[in-house]
């Protein structure tokens, strides 16, 4: 299991609908890699969800989120 995926597995949703859908999809993933910078979580949902500027809109606040639990989960905390 890489980081991304155990972050997945314990990120509770917000109130936010869409949100909780994209985790919900992201953690269905099987194959989802390990998104280690903003970048990688923004092509990662380009090419799951090409269609969908509603996913693209939603990244940055899921990466805060990634950031501070690796920051939280780092051995130098």
């Amino acid at each position: 299991m890489n980081d991304t995926q155990r972050w997945l597995a314990g990120l509770r949703p917000r109130h936010n609908p869409a949100e909780s859908t994209l985790i919900a999809n992201m953690r269905d993933d099987a194959n989802i890699p390990s998104l280690n910078s903003l970048a990688a979580m923004r092509h990662y949902a380009r090419q799951r969800w090409p269609h969908d500027p509603a996913v693209q809109s939603i990244i940055p606040g899921l990466w805060r989120r990634y950031q501070r639990w690796q920051y939280d989960n780092s051995d130098g905390h």
